[in-house]
């Protein structure tokens, strides 16, 4: 039979442990997307006519065709941000419907109204067509 001793210490070591994973799952500041960069992007460069990236807190998903018939749609596992001179670099982290672990790269630039320069295509620049609520 436990004593008043032995009901403390295990009532404190399950508010440790509660504390623990409550801790534990929730995201950090930089492992999500932030909200400027939530949201459908497109761009004007003739191969990226019919395509789109749509970003959000938990999903990345590429959108391709006239009639938008390749969609391919991904879990954000995380986030990296580095800032650098007038842009930021930011790699998601992001697994598909098969477990795959893949990572897309791209510079946020604040100016202009947000243009997202894809990491090796530079020359194109990604606007924001539509937000997404809710």
């Amino acid at each position: 039979m436990l004593g008043l001793r032995g009901r403390k210490s295990k009532a404190s070591f399950l508010a440790l442990a509660i504390s623990i994973i409550v801790l534990g799952c929730q995201p950090k500041e930089d492992e999500t997307l932030p909200l400027e960069l939530v949201g459908v992007w497109a761009s004007s460069a003739p191969r990226f006519k019919n395509d789109t990236l749509e970003l959000s807190k938990e999903f990345i998903v590429f959108t391709s065709g006239k009639f938008q018939d390749f969609i391919n749609v991904n879990f954000i596992v995380k986030v990296e941000k580095k800032p650098e001179r007038n842009h930021t670099l930011y790699v998601i982290h992001y697994d598909n419907i098969h477990d795959q672990r893949f990572e897309f790269s791209f510079y946020y630039y604040p100016t202009k109204g947000g243009v997202i320069r894809l990491k090796n295509q530079l020359d194109s620049e990604w606007r924001k067509v539509k937000p997404i609520t809710g």
